[in-house]
């Protein structure tokens, strides 16, 4: 009777092991195939990617405002710049059509004051965009985020990250692939995040991302891009970066969205 009863437990083991055995084999597979999934898209975003003709020359319309906020991030002073951008490789220019500060209802015309600050500010990029024209060194001055800087697909970018696909969705009508991006190694000069991707072509159509690692005083950066295709390049259409820092007893909380229209390529 023991003996039987024995060999009874011993049978139900065995038929526990073997299931397990069996989901064991069964995840493995899964995990192999999702991880060949994610390979499949993440191919052929590089490939998409590559395939965009250099665009280093070009003018659009944008719309900037800048907003200091107070503790509940609601606004306490908002300037808002209406300016047709110009870039030719590092060097940028912009011409200041209207500039408008609003305090406490109040709404004042800065065209002229900001006009003045943007020329001064230009003036500094340049000459750095020169000196590390002749050096071969990245300007030490940087006037704004580009694509190269928040897209990790890039044949000099991908192996700095490691990629997972959080799963599907719909942006603005069309069907996107959720993928996030992590830096292998937490640098200030790297952003992560996550990336909508289009499930027809490929393209990147929204980031929301963060730096790896915050710079110095900065307690929380967010960035929020909208791109989208335009002829045969990849263009940015809004963006929106949150900032909050600080550095001793005073705090910064800003927020700066931009739309961009009216893309053109200049010779």
């Amino acid at each position: 009777m023991n003996r039987r009863h024995q060999t009874g437990i011993d049978y139900f083991l065995v038929f526990i092991l073997i299931f397990n055995l069996i989901g064991l084999v069964k995840t493995s597979g899964q995990n192999q195939q999702d991880s060949d999934f994610l390979n499949h898209i993440l191919e052929n975003i590089f490939k998409r990617i590559a395939s965009y003709p250099d665009f280093e020359k070009w003018q659009a319309l944008v719309v900037s405002t800048y907003i200091n906020a107070d503790k509940s991030w609601k606004p306490e002073k908002t300037r808002r710049v209406k300016k047709l951008l110009t870039v030719n490789g590092q060097v940028r220019d912009e011409e200041i059509l209207e500039a408008v500060e609003i305090e406490k209802g109040q709404t004042k015309d800065v065209t002229e004051e900001y006009r003045r600050q943007r020329l001064e500010r230009l003036k500094k990029l340049r000459e750095e965009a020169e000196k590390s024209k002749e050096s071969g060194e990245k300007p030490a001055i940087k006037n704004q985020l580009t694509k190269d800087d928040l897209i990790p697909f890039t044949e000099n970018k991908k192996g700095l990250y490691t990629f997972r696909l959080l799963g599907e969705g719909v942006l603005r009508g069309e069907k996107v692939y959720v993928i996030e991006a992590k830096a292998k190694v937490k640098k200030d000069n790297l952003f992560e995040g996550r990336y909508y991707i289009s499930q027809r072509t490929y393209d990147p159509l929204r980031l929301v991302l963060q730096p790896s690692k915050n710079p110095a005083f900065v307690r929380e950066f967010q960035v929020e891009i909208d791109l989208e295709p335009w002829k045969d390049k990849l263009v940015l259409k809004k963006s929106r970066i949150k900032v909050f820092g600080g550095f001793l007893f005073k705090s910064v909380r800003l927020l700066i969205e931009e739309d961009y229209s009216d893309f053109k390529i200049i010779a």
